[in-house]
């Protein structure tokens, strides 16, 4: 299977924003398998509820009210 990989320079975004508190969360359409593989590759920590997975298109805006 192949993965998609980090755009450039999310990491060090996320983590610049982490650096001055603030709380990230990604939102994704994939499932929850894939999201939280990719969200580990950003830094962030799915077992503290930084990821939705199987978030329809058309609820993600909702997602993060």
């Amino acid at each position: 299977a192949f993965a998609d990989a980090p755009k450039d320079g999310a990491r060090a975004a996320i983590e610049a924003l982490h650096a001055r508190g603030v709380r990230t969360v990604m939102v994704s359409g994939d499932n929850r398998g894939a999201a939280e593989a990719m969200a580990r590759r950003l830094g962030l920590k799915p077992e503290e509820g930084e990821v939705m997975a199987e978030v329809l298109p058309g609820d993600k805006a909702e997602a993060v009210r």
